[in-house]
């Protein structure tokens, strides 16, 4: 970590930070004050196209650009690194990632990498991967370690080989090409996980007949990709797929991490993905970072590392409002104590 680095505070702005009322002080039509709490800056509200240009929308005090439900970071690199806890600032590997990563939102409030890298990369400073893995697939897919981390489709500062193929082999030319958010894999098994903060699983998309190529979805899905609503986890499910048959690996899983409110939500039913179109319905499953939460971090008593990704969870915001279930986060338990395998 950087000598900057470690001048930042070690967490962004949460609940206790921001204002209680969670509720935007607009001034005038344009102008809105900083959400953060006894702040009196005001800024411009961007309009359009101008929301990525606009320093006169950022509150010099706190450095951030105030949105009118959300907040973010600046796109440099000093910026980003503010969304991410001091523990997993790891400077010279993210600007390994960001490199090859398609999409990068780091420094929003809402980002769903931020969330996924700070968890994920927590556990595997940790040295608890296997367990994490083991919860997320409900003890489905037996993780031996080692168990590599590879996010984004980067693999030791480059794009996986094996990702790459599978985007040969179905023809994809889509502007944003899939790439799973976070992918374990070790000799016995592999695990894709499809993260996701605020944004929906039911969505169709027009070229999804693309990835009928050769036939190989057959194998797995028992209608024509077309007839399901999910069409990112058929895509990310496609993926894992056809990479466990590249590598030998037998066991293999599709994981959609959400939060425990929008797995609730009528119109978000990607829990029923696997019941309703695949063969073998076990390889994919959902859970949700209250799952994680709720699992390993309901204790006072934890490493630092682990301590602090607690408090990130208590104090984490979506949209301003409390990111997760604020009955999950209100538990308390002194005698949790993580096995070391």
């Amino acid at each position: 970590m950087s000598k900057s680095a470690e001048t930042i505070p070690e967490m962004p702005y949460g609940l206790h930070e921001l204002r209680a009322d969670r509720r935007p002080l607009l001034v005038g039509a344009h102008r809105i004050r900083c959400h953060v709490k006894d702040c009196s800056e005001i800024v411009e509200l961007p309009r359009g196209t101008q929301w990525k240009r606009m320093r006169t929308n950022c509150c010099q005090r706190h450095h951030i650009f105030v949105h009118k439900n959300t907040y973010r970071f600046d796109d440099t690199e000093m910026g980003w690194q503010r969304n991410f806890l001091a523990t997993v600032r790891d400077t010279d590997r993210l600007k390994k990632i960001q490199g090859t990563k398609v999409e990068q939102r780091w420094g929003h409030e809402n980002s769903e990498d931020a969330l996924t890298w700070n968890v994920f990369r927590t556990f595997e400073k940790a040295g608890k991967l296997s367990l994490l893995a083991a919860l997320l697939t409900g003890e489905r897919v037996q993780m031996v370690e080692p168990i590599e981390l590879i996010p984004w489709s980067n693999h030791n500062g480059s794009p996986w080989e094996p990702l790459e193929q599978a985007r040969q082999h179905f023809k994809e030319g889509k502007r944003i090409p899939t790439e799973p958010d976070v992918v374990l894999l070790s000799r016995s098994g592999m695990v894709f996980v499809e993260a996701k903060f605020g944004s929906p699983n039911k969505r169709k998309e027009p070229d999804i007949y693309r990835y009928q190529v050769g036939g190989f979805y057959k194998q797995y899905f028992t209608a024509d990709l077309a007839s399901v609503s999910y069409h990112q986890l058929v895509r990310h499910f496609l993926f894992a797929a056809h990479i466990a048959d590249q590598l030998g690996i037998r066991q293999f899983m599709l994981v959609n991490l959400v939060r425990r409110s929008s797995q609730q939500e009528p119109g978000n039913t990607s829990r029923h993905f696997g019941q309703g179109f695949l063969k073998k319905p076990n390889q994919f499953r959902q859970a949700t970072w209250e799952d994680i939460y709720d699992a390993f971090l309901r204790s006072n008593d934890l490493p630092p590392e682990l301590d602090l990704l607690r408090r990130y969870f208590e104090n984490k915001t979506w949209n301003l409002k409390p990111a997760f279930d604020r009955a999950v986060m209100a538990k308390k338990t002194s005698g949790i104590v993580l096995p070391e395998h």
